[in-house]
């Protein structure tokens, strides 16, 4: 798998996750979207890169954990100003909550999610080396050769 097919994978897979994360948000009648949000992001990280790995064999190196981290905090990024959005409000109000979103919000749920992000990345990383070095002799296709 290469870089540019992960990350469509993780806007894809983000997306999805905070469309369904906003529909038990509305069926609980839940205000609060931080922890679910978070949520969100943290399988969506660790479903597509724990699939880069498989598809792999491998862990990222640091260029491309460094290129992945870059790419999903500005998906994260982007989609965090869409869900500011309300769309209910008049144009007025949207745009007043983007602004105080990018007075203040933008820079918290960048530098937390950053950190977030990266460790999730990172963990998978652990996770899929551990699962390689577990795996029996021959598990990756080789058939058995009699000498």
């Amino acid at each position: 798998m290469t870089i540019p097919a992960l990350i469509k994978r993780f806007a894809i897979t983000y997306l999805l996750s905070l469309l369904f994360a906003f529909l038990l948000v509305v069926y609980f009648r839940n205000s609060s979207t931080l922890i679910i949000m978070t949520a969100a992001l943290a399988a969506s990280t660790l479903y597509v890169c724990q699939l880069f790995c498989r598809k792999n064999g491998r862990a990222f190196i640091r260029r491309e954990m460094l290129q992945a981290w870059a790419a999903f905090l500005a998906i994260d990024i982007v989609l965090q100003g869409v869900t500011t959005l309300s769309f209910v409000g008049t144009a007025q109000e949207n745009i007043a909550r983007l602004e105080q979103f990018a007075a203040g919000g933008l820079v918290f749920t960048a530098f937390l999610h950053g950190i977030c992000i990266f460790l999730f990345i990172f963990l998978a990383g652990k996770v899929a080396s551990k699962k390689m070095l577990a795996a029996p002799a021959g598990s990756s296709g080789e058939k058995d050769q009699n000498p």
